[in-house]
């Protein structure tokens, strides 16, 4: 596996993150800040100041599905109708709203054979 980390600002501190214990990342409008979700369960809220694009920026396996949401693919177990099907290290699963755009990058993203 990777061992590429990056240190996020959340609301309580600093934290090192491991590229590949983030399953996903979500905006929340309410409290208008994105939000870690890790595969182990927990979830951390980011800093205001983060935006989508420098969490895109972190690595190349992070995908937009989404305006609100970005996910890890190596945690995509499938695509069923408009849904993305992340598994977690723990078996979770856990569905996503995929959109009609963020769908066609998916495509031009990786080969469909």
């Amino acid at each position: 596996m990777n061992d590429y980390a990056f240190l996020t600002a959340t609301l309580k501190g600093f934290w090192f993150v491991k590229v590949e214990d983030v399953s996903y990342f979500e905006y929340k409008k309410t409290d208008r800040c994105w939000s870690l979700f890790l595969t182990d369960g927990s979830t951390f809220k980011m800093k205001r100041e983060t935006t989508s694009e420098i969490i895109l920026e972190k690595s190349l396996f992070y995908i937009r599905i989404n305006q609100h949401q970005i996910i890890n693919v190596k945690y995509l177990h499938s695509i069923e109708g408009r849904m993305c099907c992340l598994s977690t290290l723990n078996q979770n699963r856990i569905g996503l709203l995929l959109s009609r755009d963020c769908l066609k990058d998916l495509k031009t993203r990786f080969e469909i054979i």
